[in-house]
């Protein structure tokens, strides 16, 4: 599924939407959640947005995962994928981690930073 416009980099760490309609990509498999992160990992700077939900538990469940690098936005499914190839790329220390526009709308927390 893709829609809309895609994120421009601007200053450091900073992703900020262009024009129009947001572009993105709806992610619930492995091989292309594994190319993304593959991608992501030459990036300078990437983005992450987490959601997360807490009903009728005590610990927080990760509901939605949303990633950008470069003009590349997706969307994904963490029940559908296994997100432990992400932990590469945070860990790498390569890129910078930034601030993301939104792509979705939740009540659920969510969280974004810069990577030290």
């Amino acid at each position: 599924m893709d829609g809309g416009r895609a994120a421009d980099l601007v200053g450091v760490g900073a992703l900020t939407a262009s024009p129009g309609p947001l572009r993105y990509r709806w992610v619930d498999d492995q091989r292309t959640f594994d190319a993304f992160v593959e991608a992501a990992a030459s990036a300078d700077v990437f983005a992450l947005d987490t959601e997360f939900h807490r009903e009728r538990t005590y610990f927080a469940q990760l509901a939605l995962l949303q990633l950008a690098a470069g003009d590349d936005i997706v969307v994904v499914d963490p029940l559908a994928v296994d997100v432990a190839s992400l932990r590469e790329l945070l860990e790498a220390g390569d890129a910078q981690l930034g601030s993301m526009p939104a792509v979705t709308s939740s009540t659920a927390s969510s969280s974004s930073g810069r990577k030290a």
